[in-house]
């Protein structure tokens, strides 16, 4: 970046947004040792939006940044909800933990926040990886979701090379431990789409035109180079955890998508007249993660088993990819802002 750019009204407005008390939240977990942590753990996130809002707990993808909805602060503001959104283990703030952990340390954060920050329920939106831990959370933190209207988002969920027959990740596939580490250093996987999927590069949805003002692309610019400067080995335990190089539990009590919709569905069939979840999944036009093929089988899956237990819906958000659907002007980020707080 030259002096000009440095310097230029943009950058240094995007400093000061960035640099925001907002986007630097701490939070202190105490030892868990029945979950497998014998230690204290620190934690980062970024509380944006409207303070007195709906609440969404956000868990992002691979790289899995607190500055992962950097740019929907003013949307959420407009549409009252609140985003939360902490650094996944291992990335930015957040302390590493132990690859089999991670879930387990996943429902600990959440809960901390809950306590943490007095909220009364919370709505989950999850990112590619992502959609594991918020699956799980329907699971395991179902009493922490609103009462009479339980919410969940997923973006293009993460599917297995085995059923989505998508090149980068079967290659991955293939490599050992070892050498996804040194594919991830020495790779363009650390791209901005990684760190900042709502603002990579994407054909825009007809008739939407393309958010590419200077202060946009200053905050783009400077979330890659503040969260380049923190902890990104997170991203190559990611990896692993998404090829499932972790033990038989690193998901969970589930191996698999096919494995956990009946668990859904035993837990919720027994809760008899409570709320029904209602779960919507954007998937992108092309995906070269999960693959279409992926997208299909796991959309597939939760069609077969929907009922009278759930309220599924999925919809594929035209000019996307895995990386860019979260982009404001993909519009999907809006509904599910509008799902949550429509009563």
């Amino acid at each position: 970046m030259d002096d000009s750019t440095a310097h230029s009204p943009g950058s240094s407005q995007a400093i000061s947004f960035l640099a925001d008390i907002r986007f630097h939240r701490v939070l202190w977990l105490p030892p868990s040792p029945e979950n497998g942590r014998p230690s204290s753990l620190r934690v980062t996130y970024s509380d944006l939006g409207a303070q007195d809002g709906e609440v969404l707990l956000v868990c992002g993808g691979l790289y899995g940044s607190r500055y992962t909805l950097a740019q929907a602060d003013k949307l959420a503001k407009k549409r009252g909800v609140r985003l939360i959104t902490p650094d996944k283990p291992g990335v930015g703030g957040t302390e590493p933990v132990d690859i089999n952990q991670k879930v387990k340390a996943w429902f600990d954060i959440v809960q901390a926040l809950v306590k943490r920050l007095d909220l009364k329920h919370v709505a989950f939106l999850g990112h590619s990886s992502g959609a594991i831990y918020i699956l799980n959370s329907l699971l395991h933190l179902r009493h922490l979701m609103h009462q009479t209207r339980p919410y969940a988002a997923l973006f293009t969920p993460w599917v297995l090379p085995s059923h989505s027959e998508a090149a980068t990740p079967a290659i991955a596939s293939m490599l050992p431990n070892w050498a996804i580490h040194k594919w991830y250093e020495t790779s363009h996987f650390l791209s901005r789409n990684d760190i900042t999927p709502n603002l990579g590069p994407s054909t825009a949805r007809p008739g939407v035109k393309m958010d590419t003002d200077g202060m946009t692309k200053a905050i783009d610019e400077k979330i890659m180079e503040y969260a380049l400067l923190e902890d990104v080995e997170g991203v190559c335990q990611e990896a692993l955890f998404c090829l499932k190089r972790g033990g038989e539990s690193a998901w969970g009590s589930w191996r698999d998508y096919d494995e956990y919709i009946p668990l859904l569905k035993q837990q919720e069939s027994g809760r008899g007249g409570a709320s029904k979840i209602e779960l919507d999944v954007f998937l992108a036009e092309t995906d070269n993660s999960s693959g279409e093929r992926g997208s299909q089988w796991f959309d597939g899956l939760w069609k077969g088993e929907a009922g009278d237990w759930i309220r599924y819906s999925s919809s594929t958000v035209p000019g996307t990819t895995h990386e860019t659907i979260m982009r404001m002007e993909s519009g999907a980020l809006g509904s599910v802002f509008e799902r949550i707080t429509t009563a």
